[in-house]
Formats: structure tokens, sequence, C-alpha cells
């Protein structure tokens, strides 16, 4: 399954570019929490099989946060190589004289994420240590680069807590909910329709798609689970947690 506009929108919480990266690289979105608002330490929380976490010394810290953006970036190249070849390629009974559907299948995804990303924004507060010091513009560039470049386990400690729903939120998250639905439909329609490929030519790009996927997949896991070791929440957050 490929990943839910909540958990991006966490990740980009603390590692916006590469949030961003592994969002347009991830043309898949898990269509079982399409409704669904969750909470984000029941998203967060770690579970028995995760992936687990670890501190890394700050060298090895950033050799693995740069790592992750590589491979991410990678992830992204692949897929817009697919997409591009599909797009000179192929022909899409949906909308025959289309070039661009292939194009425009990703860039909703992307979309989508993005709107997740910003539906996350408008409904949790996350505070650090350094939230209390007071900073100068180049600090704070500093401060930006250090968390980008390493992973979120590294990062300290972070307390979430919600804020005020507000009809932005509301709006939002009923778009994103409603067009995730259109997505997949959408996807389900072109690539049924699509001409002029064989089988072994559908294989390679689905196998390519998936494993673009499956990368990102990976990275965006280990993220939580660092971001779950360093995560306080406030009580309304953790009401319900067990159930």
């Amino acid at each position: 399954a490929g990943p839910s506009p909540m958990e991006m929108g966490l990740l980009a919480l603390r590692r916006p570019v590469l949030g961003f990266i592994l969002s347009a690289a991830s043309p898949a979105l898990n269509p079982f929490r399409a409704f669904d608002y969750r909470n984000p330490a029941k998203v967060l929380r770690w579970r028995p099989g995760d992936v687990v976490a670890l501190k890394w010394q700050p060298t090895m810290a950033v050799a693995i946060g740069l790592a992750e953006l590589i491979v991410g970036s990678a992830a992204l190249a692949n897929v817009m190589m697919v997409v591009v070849d599909l797009t000179a390629r192929c022909i899409f009974i949906v909308s025959m004289q289309t070039t661009y559907l292939a194009i425009l299948w990703v860039s909703i995804a992307f979309v989508l994420h993005v709107g997740g990303a910003a539906c996350v924004y408008l409904r949790v507060n996350i505070k650090t240590s350094e939230s209390q010091v007071p900073a100068t513009g180049l600090l704070r560039l500093n401060k930006w680069i250090a968390h980008e470049s390493t992973p979120c386990a590294n990062h300290g400690a972070v307390i979430f807590s919600p804020k005020p729903d507000t009809y932005w939120f509301t709006v939002l998250s009923w778009f994103v909910s409603t067009t995730t639905i259109v997505y997949i439909t959408f996807g389900t329609l072109i690539f049924s329709g699509a001409q002029f490929i064989c089988f072994q030519d559908a294989v390679i790009i689905v196998a390519r798609l998936l494993f673009s996927v499956i990368f990102c997949r990976a990275i965006l896991l280990y993220e939580l689970s660092g971001l779950w070791a360093a995560a306080d929440f406030d009580e309304t957050f953790l009401e319900g947690l067990d159930s």
C-alpha cells in the first residue's frame, strides 16, 4: 500500500524537503484511509515488527540523512522517466488526443500529498526545546539544514499538541479525501486503457514504479519510527491510543 497523506504530512513537519521528494516519487495513495483523519500518536506509535530507528553519531547521521535524500531523488527520477516514456509511446483510450494523462496522474498524487501535509500543519502543533530560544535568520537556516540532512531520530525531543479545528482544515481535508478516491479511479481508467504497450513492457513499468514506492515507503517508515522515538504527545492525542 502507498503512504497516506497523514504520514507524509507528519514527516514534512520535520523534514519538508525529504517529505516533498518522497511525495513526488510515490504515485500511490492508501485508499483505506481516504476519509479517516488519524490521531498522529496512532500513526507514529511503534508496533512489534516495525522498524526501530537508532540515534546515530553526528557523522553517520548526516551520511544516512543525505543517503535518504539521494535514494528519494533517484526514485523520483525513475518515476519521471517512466511517465515520460509512457507519454511518448502510449495512447490512452479514455482520451486518445490527450498526451499528458500519465504526467497528470503523477502530479495529482503530489498535490494530494502536499494537501495532506497542509492538513497536518493546520491540525498539529509541534514544539521542541529549541522553540523557546530566540533565533536569528542565519541560526534558523543552520538548524533547518541540520534537520533536513539528518534522520528524525537525531532531532531531539518534540512535543505534538492539537490545534483547534478551522474551516480551512475541514474544507482541505474533505478535498484531499474526496480527490484521493477520484485519483485512484482515474489511474485505473487510464492505465487499463493504455495502448501500444506489450505485456513485457507493462511488467517492467509496474516493477519500476513499485520499486520507487517501496524505497520511499521504507524511508518514510524509518523516519516515522524516529519521530515516535523522540516524540511526546498532548493528553488529547493520547486519549484512546490503545483502542
